[in-house]
């Protein structure tokens, strides 16, 4: 059963990338402004703060904003990042268009369950 579960997880996550990058891929290193004039990094479209804030949150550790970056840019970690951020933390919300359109917050919430 848990193996269904983190292939759930999973799915949700590569969905949720594919609608954020709009078919751009990691090699393309997106940077897109957002209306509030802060850069939006990589495939899941991630702020350099929220970076930082959740890997001190769920790693307990400080990183530099030049490590957010990093992170922000490499598919696989700014991944395993966002699954946790969705699945332990709080949920699709830092991604809400895309997860609105792709209904999202209901199966978040069933996935959780299914995981307890």
């Amino acid at each position: 059963m848990l193996l269904k579960i983190e292939a759930l997880k999973d799915d949700v996550v590569g969905r949720l990338i594919k609608c954020e990058s709009e078919g751009h891929s990691e090699a393309d290193g997106i940077i897109v402004f957002d209306v509030n004039r802060v850069p939006s990094i990589g495939q899941f479209q991630f702020q350099r703060k929220t970076v930082q804030h959740y890997v001190r949150e769920i790693e307990g550790r400080a990183i530099t904003g030049k490590e957010a970056i990093e992170i922000a840019l490499d598919t696989e970690r700014a991944a395993g990042l966002a699954k946790k951020i969705i699945f332990e933390k709080d949920g699709t919300r830092h991604w809400h268009n895309c997860a609105t359109k792709l209904g999202l917050y209901r199966e978040v919430k069933l996935i959780q369950k299914l995981a307890k």
